[in-house]
């Protein structure tokens, strides 16, 4: 399966952001809008990960198309010729924050072809905690046209008859990164468990306890990866319940770790139980 992709993802934390802040784009996606209204890095943009996706084909998390993504970036101001630095936090104002809203918006911008995209490590908490400035204020930005053209990079991700092909390979390496209760046995779709021969690596196992927006350092997780199986060799495949919470494990493993066959297999366990396919309870 042939890697299409031109992005570029590095992984950057606080200080770089603030010393470089004249020379990027920088978008906000903290959980709610009420969060940015609160407090937000001075210069970002406010652009909600909910935005990339809707229902289709009765499937209620399918990816929007390549002109509503084309219409978003543009009226945000968002052209591509600049570096785009994502950054969200836990919420200054709801407090609703979950830890993925970054890693979502990251991946989101690189499948559609963005090429230069900063992941600010540890987000906005760790920006105040530093004494950092932050506004209320809104930036001047204007709508303008794309200098990128917004193409699908088909070489990040697996649709449903590509999973069913790579997942039984010995090349290939399936993780649910959900936690293990819910890997277990969860109610919430319509069959229970996990996909047969999945592995579970949780993905807040690669974050600080207190800062899920927060990568630990490489080593630790290595340490956890290499234990599980996950090695550079295998293709490492990613699902979770709907395709969100397996980007903050793709973003590690593919841009952190460099991982050089990493895939999100964006249906995940939604489309699994949609299609009637059989699933596994119980470790």
């Amino acid at each position: 399966m042939a890697t299409q992709e031109t992005t570029t993802v590095q992984i950057r934390d606080t200080d770089w952001l603030e010393q470089n802040m004249s020379n990027v784009q920088i978008i906000d996606c903290q959980p709610e809008v009420y969060d940015y209204l609160h407090s937000h890095i001075p210069g970002s943009i406010y652009l909600c990960d909910k935005l990339w996706r809707s229902w289709q084909d009765a499937i209620p998390t399918r990816y929007i198309c390549h002109e509503a993504v084309g219409c978003m970036l543009k009226r945000a101001g968002i052209t591509g010729s600049l570096p785009i630095a994502v950054y969200s936090g836990n919420g200054g104002f709801t407090r609703q924050g979950d830890g993925l809203e970054a890693a979502m918006t990251v991946y989101s911008l690189a499948r559609y072809g963005l090429t230069n995209i900063i992941y600010i490590n540890g987000g906005i908490d760790k920006w105040k905690r530093e004494n950092r400035p932050v506004t209320k204020e809104f930036p001047s930005m204007r709508e303008k046209e794309l200098a990128v053209k917004i193409k699908t990079q088909t070489g990040l991700f697996l649709t449903y008859n590509q999973f069913l092909e790579i997942r039984n390979l010995d090349t290939s390496f399936v993780v649910d990164v959900r936690p293990p209760a819910v890997f277990e046995h969860s109610n919430l779709w319509s069959s229970p468990g996990h996909i047969p021969g999945a592995h579970n690596i949780p993905w807040h196992k690669f974050t600080d306890h207190q800062n899920h927006y927060l990568l630990k350092p490489l080593e630790q997780i290595k340490e956890i990866v290499t234990a599980a199986g996950a090695v550079p060799e295998k293709t490492i495949v990613l699902y979770c319940g709907t395709g969100r919470e397996a980007t903050t494990s793709f973003l590690t493993f593919k841009w952190a770790l460099g991982y050089p066959n990493v895939k999100l297999f964006e249906g995940s366990f939604t489309e699994w139980c949609a299609m009637k396919q059989e699933t596994v309870t119980g470790k």
